[in-house]
């Protein structure tokens, strides 16, 4: 954790961008590929109740514009526990688009699978599966903010995500989020 804050005070030392203009006056240049990673926290809402764990998200993409980029998006809230004590986790992997709409924000939204994981402890035998799987269509919508841009491509958000899995009954997760992106 030491190690990460030193990290991102050199990174803002060394060229502290948040808060001003580029050199010639135009907006954070998005260019490229869009490689973003984020972890933080996670609820897990089912039809008998709300359940927390850790979250991440991945993201891959190209930028067509300053203001746009098609996406590949993972996203998982991981090792929730109901009242039964069964291991819940679901995944989703969307494809979607990226839109930045002023300097420091952005939303992204897509469309793709969603993977609920049960796990039941009280299965004992070997012959037993100890999940219960369901694939579904999934959607997920986001927002995020930039809390720091560099001349390195480097951002440092915080984002808020909800995702729907349309399952038998519907399981939404909603998360927050500390990310980075690569430019």
């Amino acid at each position: 954790m030491h190690g990460a804050l030193l990290l991102l005070s050199l990174l803002a030392a060394a060229d502290p961008t948040h808060g001003t203009p580029d050199k010639d006056g135009t907006p954070f240049d998005r260019r490229g590929t869009i490689v973003s990673a984020a972890g933080g926290y996670g609820w897990i809402n089912r039809s008998y109740g709300r359940f927390g764990a850790g979250a991440l998200a991945l993201t891959v993409g190209a930028t067509l514009s300053r203001r746009g980029a098609p996406i590949l998006d993972y996203s998982a809230v991981l090792g929730a526990t109901d009242l039964h004590s069964k291991g819940q986790s679901q995944h989703f992997l969307m494809l979607g688009a990226q839109g930045f709409f002023a300097r420091y924000f952005w939303i992204k939204g897509g469309g793709g699978l969603a993977f609920l994981r049960i796990l039941d402890p009280e299965r004992k035998s070997p012959n037993d599966n100890e999940y219960a799987s369901q694939t579904a269509i999934g959607l997920m919508a986001a927002v995020g903010g930039e809390l720091l841009q560099t001349s390195l491509g480097l951002t440092i958000d915080l984002q808020a995500r909800i995702a729907i899995g349309i399952y038998d009954h519907s399981t939404t997760t909603a998360s927050l989020l500390l990310g980075a992106s690569w430019f």
